[in-house]
């Protein structure tokens, strides 16, 4: 009997122990500061947020609360979405992380899509010593962004809540370039495809001369995000070279339409790709561009994607939303490239 009434005062004072709560000491984040939280958004999930915990009890798993401010992208959702994110967490000397993918959960179902809402979620965690590091990072690029600050993670219970559900501040608007008036279009295929050479014939202006037409020099853009300019039908150009490796555009369709895509790299080798926006799967490519190519980016309602569940539509509303990754495999210099009207084949 003796043996066991130390056993039993532990279990006590670990039961009492977590009646408390612990917040965090302090609070890194290498997203996008705004609106006093630390947003997670950038379409390569290279964003985190971490905090750090002294005088964590070992010994005994702890209950840990993320809660954050969700911001929702997909313009046609009906209700704000949850947001999954993968926690990194490890007491110091520890030699590995461990790990544990957590559901925000949306907690006012009444939020609506484009506002803050308030996301949260529970997990348990096995601290082996009294200073606990925690890091956090979506999963999945078609997330809604999520932002946090210090007081969004606690052991022990619900955090602190983060400011309230209001409408967040305007992002900067996308830079858009004025595009030509449009000529008449041409019948492409229903399908993604990247065939050598020019466009057929029919699809270029009579006299239209796509190694000799003026072009707009367009800014650099950093990623799947406002700095990739929309770009409607005309006739541009870009540059990649060794501190350069990648340029986003952005080009939205209405449904039954199409664009041809021609590109010439020049002394450039590049890859072409066309990704879903905003999120971020490759729906078309054209690997190893070292030559004049023809792409054809069409836009179907029944267009389906493969990461979405079997019978969803790519796109809902009125249009497609895609954008033009160009990357670079070797060389550098100036690349050209024109945008086509046409429209798909009817099955």
């Amino acid at each position: 009997m003796r043996s066991t009434l130390p056993l039993i005062a532990l279990c006590i004072c670990c039961a009492v122990g977590w009646g408390q709560v612990l917040q965090a000491d302090s609070f890194t984040c290498n997203g996008v500061s705004r609106g006093g939280l630390c947003w997670l958004s950038d379409g390569q999930l290279f964003s985190t947020a971490s905090w750090r915990f002294t005088n964590v009890p070992q010994g005994s798993p702890i209950p840990m609360t993320l809660e954050g401010v969700a911001y929702d992208i997909c313009r046609t959702c009906e209700v704000g979405r949850d947001v999954y994110v993968r926690v990194f967490y490890r007491s110091e000397g520890d030699r590995y992380w461990r790990r544990a993918d957590l559901r925000l959960r949306n907690v006012n179902l009444e939020a609506g899509c484009l506002v803050g809402y308030t996301v949260r979620g529970t997990t348990t965690v096995w601290p082996t010593g009294p200073t606990l590091l925690v890091m956090v990072q979506r999963i999945l690029t078609c997330d809604p962004h999520v932002g946090f600050n210090q007081a969004s993670l606690v052991l022990g219970a619900a955090p602190t809540p983060p400011p309230p559900q209001v409408p967040l501040p305007p992002a900067l608007p996308p830079v858009v370039v004025v595009p030509s008036p449009e000529p008449r279009a041409c019948e492409v295929p229903l399908a993604f495809d990247c065939t050598a050479g020019d466009p057929p014939a029919e699809c270029l202006e009579p006299g239209l001369n796509l190694l000799t037409v003026v072009r707009t020099s367009l800014p650099e853009s950093f990623g799947p995000d406002e700095s990739a300019v929309v770009l409607g039908y005309g006739h541009y150009q870009g540059s990649l070279g060794e501190d350069d490796y990648q340029d986003w555009y952005r080009v939205k369709l209405p449904f039954g339409s199409a664009k041809i895509l021609w590109i010439d790299p020049g002394n450039l080798v590049v890859d072409v790709f066309i990704v879903h926006d905003p999120c971020g799967d490759v729906l078309g490519a054209c690997l190893e561009v070292n030559s004049p190519r023809t792409i054809t980016i069409p836009c179907r309602v029944d267009m389906e994607c493969a990461f979405f569940n079997s019978g969803t539509f790519c796109f809902t509303g009125t249009q497609c939303s895609y954008f033009i990754r160009i990357a670079r495999r070797s060389g550098s210099g100036t690349y050209r490239f024109s945008l086509l009207p046409a429209f798909t084949e009817t099955e």
